[in-house]
């Protein structure tokens, strides 16, 4: 960043910090495709403040749906609205694979 002349000053935390212009950490995200919690906009855990009316109703759509393709499709219309309108910029998502030898 100091190449392209912006002034940097780098912390590390263990914790989220109340105030910050760039936030570069780790979220453990379950199999379940949920993120209400880091997303909704009257969550807690939305660090980024992030508003989308579409966004809520699909989350909650989501919690209330049981029917796996239903809430399947949900979830896809999430993500793709999601990225549409990115509140972040997200680097990786991390896969874990299961070998069993037969």
């Amino acid at each position: 960043m100091e190449k392209i002349d912006i002034e940097v000053d780098i912390k590390t935390t263990d914790s989220l910090p109340d105030r910050f212009q760039v936030f570069l950490g780790e979220f453990k995200v379950s199999k379940d495709p949920d993120q209400y919690t880091l997303w909704h906009s009257n969550q807690d855990n939305n660090i980024t403040g992030y508003k989308n009316l579409r966004i809520d109703k699909l989350l909650e759509d989501g919690r209330k749906t049981v029917n796996f393709d239903e809430r399947q499709k949900i979830y896809y219309d999430f993500q793709k609205y999601l990225l549409d309108d990115s509140p972040a910029t997200f680097l990786y998502l991390p896969y874990t694979y299961t070998l069993t030898r037969k």
